[in-house]
């Protein structure tokens, strides 16, 4: 029986009282009722610090079953005429009735579990809502919900505080066990923490190259910096757990930086590579386009780090001297390109194409209504003799309609 009782134990587990009985188990439920056990050795029904274990022998062999204290949901000493009993009733499998040896310790037993089961139902309750509200802080902290997983951080925190509150009834064997299982959930918070924390991070380094190929240069490194804060608090929690995902987490934390690096250095690495297009490109109708772009580049090139405490590449005063000459430019090009429409039309106006004539005319018009308009935001080019073009260009449009 005591080898059948040991077969039940876990490595650290110990028998803190036990009964033992000639007779069978008596077991109630549904109203029916069954004797088991209770051949020649008899039953043993033993109280350990995490459970109760039934040890029966049976005509076939010894038989075991363990309840653990979370199922128990009584246990009384039924004082009979003839003999005492020992009652135990468990949710969900009825209740079981015990007759244990002349001058076994019942009260100690019936007092011990008790204790006990009322400790780990109250303990475990609250550990399972820390669990529930840990779950709750990783699905929020990977969804990027922040004010969410803090509430649920703290949530969890306290029903850990509260088990911890809890577990100091009972005895030693109890505390000792049910202490290292809510040891266990505190690791476990610290755990999803940076689990949940470096998921995080790596989402946010992906949005970050989202952003910053679609030129949210700001908004990218913003993402970042909330990338390295999360991956800072994971690594700052690896360390102290002397956990293996350290070494991970520092070599993400140098992939970031080069990100950074990449990131500071992109706007002005782009603007240059569009300049260097729109110089190379000859034909002014694709030259205004190319222009256009370069212009538009240098733009997010000075705009960078406006929201953000970042030293993205460029000098300021530079890259305004830039988009200046980059202006005159384009309002040159735009000239180029409507002196070539202008003359289209004139040969169009020579063959009596009158349609297609007014239709270049126009278009040269355009060319140089854009040209105006950037000659009078950034003071490029003579105003003047843009109006007077344009005024032109019109003019020839409408004589030959």
């Amino acid at each position: 029986m005591v080898e059948a009782l040991e077969s039940r134990l876990v490595a650290d587990e110990g028998v803190v009282a036990e009964l033992g009985s000639s007779g069978a188990l008596v077991h109630e439920q549904d109203g029916e009722t069954r004797e088991r056990g209770g051949s020649d050795g008899g039953t043993l029904l033993a109280a350990t610090d995490r459970k109760l274990v039934v040890v029966l022998d049976t005509k076939t062999g010894r038989e075991t079953a363990d309840i653990p204290f979370t199922d128990v949901k009584r246990i009384e000493r039924d004082d009979g005429i003839l003999k005492t009993a020992v009652v135990l009733t468990v949710w969900g499998r009825g209740t079981f009735r015990l007759k244990p040896v002349r001058g076994a310790p019942v009260d100690e037993l019936v007092d011990y579990v008790t204790t006990a089961s009322q400790t780990w139902q109250r303990v475990v309750a609250a550990l399972q809502d820390a669990r529930q509200q840990v779950s709750l802080f990783e699905t929020h902290v990977e969804q990027g919900e922040m004010e969410a997983a803090m509430e649920a951080r703290e949530s969890a925190v306290g029903y850990v505080e509260t088990a911890a509150d809890r577990v100091t009834v009972g005895s030693d064997a109890i505390r000792e066990t049910l202490t290292a299982r809510i040891e266990s959930v505190r690791e476990e918070l610290r755990e999803t923490a940076m689990r949940a924390r470096a998921n995080r991070a790596r989402t946010l380094v992906d949005e970050a190259a989202v952003q910053r190929e679609a030129a949210e240069y700001d908004a990218a490194y913003r993402t970042l910096q909330q990338a390295r804060e999360h991956f800072d608090r994971a690594l700052t929690i690896a360390i102290e757990d002397g956990a293996d995902a350290a070494g991970e987490l520092q070599a993400d934390l140098g992939d970031l930086a080069e990100q950074e690096r990449t990131l500071l250095a992109r706007p002005l690495a782009v603007a240059e590579r569009a300049r260097e297009r729109a110089q190379a490109t000859g034909d002014p109708e694709a030259a205004v386009a190319a222009w256009e772009t370069a212009l538009d580049r240098y733009r997010d090139a000075l705009r960078a780090g406006w929201g953000v405490d970042a030293a993205f590449e460029g000098d300021a005063d530079a890259l305004r001297m830039q988009i200046e000459w980059v202006v005159a430019t384009l309002v040159r090009t735009r000239r180029r390109l409507a002196t070539r429409l202008e003359s289209r039309g004139d040969a169009c106006r020579d063959r009596t194409d009158a349609d297609r004539a007014a239709d270049h005319y126009g278009a040269a018009a355009e060319q140089i209504a854009a040209a105006r308009g950037l000659a009078a935001e950034y003071a490029a080019g003579d105003e003047t003799a843009l109006d007077e073009h344009a005024s032109r260009l019109r003019a020839k449009a409408q004589s030959v309609k």
